[in-house]
């Protein structure tokens, strides 16, 4: 199998291949960062295999050609439950660092640091999007300037600072034991401490 790509693409392919593997990852990772793309570098260099049509390599890898249909398939049904997700998440109302620094009330001269402090203890989830950290805007209680308590317990049971990406998605996803409202909606109101029985119930399911 061959997709068509122009011959500038294809020659593109043709140098990095003659790298050598480390120098392969670490390009392909640089894309990966810089796109912002979903799903990991090991998913993309099997793209890339069959991309520049290395059936040896394939076989190699993944067996019989049609483990490779196999895998490729699951490759890219993670790929775009990975890209709606992103959609989702990005969809949402959402601050940069320096307005979370603000709404907290932060008088550092980082800006930055505030938010970056409470994203590395798992308080506050935040996810990379072109090269830069945002954060879910409903985590901060403008009144009290601090992230909100539920919201917080949440995010360690969920270990947000291990999977950012799945726990703002599971922030913003309607949830069918929530009549299909989203864990977010019920932050701030009546029933939100039903929010720490249901992210304990996540994590044994």
């Amino acid at each position: 199998m061959s997709l068509p790509v122009g011959d500038e693409v294809e020659s593109a392919l043709e140098t990095l291949w003659r790298l050598g593997p480390s120098q392969r990852t670490a390009v392909l990772e640089r894309l990966h960062e810089r796109a912002g793309l979903p799903g990991n570098t090991a998913t993309w260099s099997l793209l890339l295999y069959v991309t520049m049509n290395q059936e040896s390599e394939l076989e190699r890898l993944a067996g019989e050609p049609q483990d490779v249909h196999e895998t490729l398939e699951t490759a890219f049904t993670d790929l775009r439950i990975r890209a709606e997700a992103r959609r989702a998440v990005l969809a949402r109302p959402l601050l940069a660092a320096g307005a979370v620094a603000e709404a907290l009330g932060s008088t550092g001269t980082n800006t930055r640091e505030a938010a970056s402090t409470l994203r590395r203890k798992g308080d506050l989830v935040g996810v990379m999007d072109k090269r830069r950290y945002l954060y879910l805007a409903f985590q901060i209680d403008p009144l009290e300037r601090r992230v909100r308590p539920v919201v917080s317990d949440v995010n360690h049971v969920l270990d947000a600072k291990g999977d950012a990406w799945g726990v703002a998605s599971w922030w913003v996803s309607p949830h069918p034991r929530l009549d299909d409202r989203a864990p977010m909606d019920l932050v701030a109101g009546p029933d939100e401490s039903d929010l720490r029985v249901l992210a304990r119930t996540a994590v044994s399911d």
